[in-house]
């Protein structure tokens, strides 16, 4: 639950080392719902049920003029939340539309100054809003104003982009984001509160136990580099004292803006879950169901691949001894037709014999007919000649 979230929060601002007044205003408030924009650095606050609010606005438009713009700025958003009842349980979309709203009644409100004030034409600010509700901290921007999130484990990472030209370039990769820092137009703003008509950006992100929150003004992003920045978060545990080294480095640098920091350092108790650990252990859950399901499914692919490969092996097999039986049943056949031939042959070879002696035994009656038919030829003559002579002997 977000009521076990517990945080401190601290804000400084300073002109500079080369302005001579500060354009620079923030507004702070760690329970909405109570309406106070007050807070002491020292005292832990439990996060409320409408949350905490951060604000912090960098003018900008000549004499005096720029200090009124951020002036309108957190007015406005001061006014904004105090008359609009806030929802118990505003959700992610809610607050973004939110953010918007305040932001373009922001923007509408510092025209409309300029209009009826004509030594403040032209005068314009930033801002940056981080909104913490249910331990996440929900952020809106306009302009070259950043939020960081800074965590030993993680870093820091900067969790706004800028609305400047040389983020333009880092964009469209012509220069690095580490080149932006030392570009000699780096303070050229693309957007402002004011001016066209802007579009905010949104972005959140979950908080944990000993996560820090920083808004800056560019008076510090301009003068130390997001590694100066992230040195100074880890080695000082206090975020007072935090707070006062990185604007007093940022002097030290050269201190050519003013320069505005508001750090919120996050305290968990001992029963608090964050949406994005409740988050985190849904997936998780999710995953291992996944990952369980996905794992049965392969072992049953396995299986029934392994029972294909049996049955096709065994299917094989049966293939290969059903071939094998009928090769050697055909080659028995043969064999059988092949001897059955043979025998076939054997016979009529010894049916043929005997008619070759019959042959024999014809040719030789033949041979033998022929000769006494030979031998009887003279005798018939004889015996014709003797009837001739008989008869004659009886005619005389």
């Amino acid at each position: 639950m977000s009521k076990h979230l517990k945080f401190k929060l601290t804000a400084l601002t300073d002109v500079g080392e080369e302005r001579e007044h500060n354009e620079d205003n923030y507004i702070c408030n760690p329970k909405l719902e109570e309406k106070k924009w007050i807070f002491t650095n020292e005292s832990k606050i439990e996060l409320s049920n409408h949350g905490c609010l951060m604000v912090i606005a960098d003018g900008m438009g000549g004499t005096n003029a720029g200090e009124v713009a951020s002036e309108i700025a957190v007015k406005s958003v001061k006014e904004y939340f105090n008359s609009k009842p806030i929802k118990k349980d505003i959700n992610e979309n809610e607050i973004k539309k939110t953010l918007n709203k305040v932001i373009l009644k922001v923007h509408n409100n510092i025209k409309k100054h300029s209009k009826s004030n004509p030594s403040t034409r032209g005068m314009g600010t930033t801002i940056v809003i981080a909104w913490i509700n249910k331990s996440i901290v929900h952020i809106s921007w306009v302009g070259d104003s950043r939020a960081y999130l800074y965590n030993k484990s993680k870093g820091l990472i900067c969790l706004t982009k800028d609305h400047s030209y040389v983020q333009e370039l880092v964009d469209k990769k012509e220069i690095s984001y580490e080149q932006a820092f030392y570009h000699p137009e780096s303070n050229i703003i693309t957007q402002s509160l004011g001016d066209k008509t802007p579009s905010p950006d949104y972005v959140n992100a979950g908080l944990v136990k000993g996560d820090k929150i920083l808004l800056c003004s560019d008076g510090l992003n301009g003068m130390l580099q997001d590694k100066q920045i992230s040195e100074i978060l880890s080695k000082y545990s206090d975020i007072v004292e935090c707070s006062k080294k990185l604007v007093s480095d940022a002097n030290k640098e050269g201190g050519l803006d003013n320069t505005t920091v508001i750090l919120c350092d996050i305290l968990l108790s001992s029963g608090f879950s964050s949406n994005i650990m409740r988050k985190t252990k849904v997936i998780r859950r999710k995953l291992f169901w996944l990952s369980t399901i996905a794992l049965i499914i392969l072992i049953l692919l396995f299986l029934s691949v392994l029972k294909f490969d049996r049955l096709s092996s065994f299917l094989n097999k049966e293939k290969n001894n059903f071939t094998g039986d009928t090769i050697v049943n055909q080659k028995e056949e043969k064999s059988k037709v092949s001897i059955g031939n043979s025998k076939i042959k054997n016979n009529i070879k010894s049916k043929e014999i005997p008619k070759t002696k019959d042959a024999d035994t014809v040719s030789k009656s033949t041979t033998t007919n022929k000769k006494t038919q030979s031998e009887l030829t003279p005798i018939m003559k004889d015996s014709s000649n003797i009837n001739i002579q008989d008869t004659l002997k009886k005619k005389l």
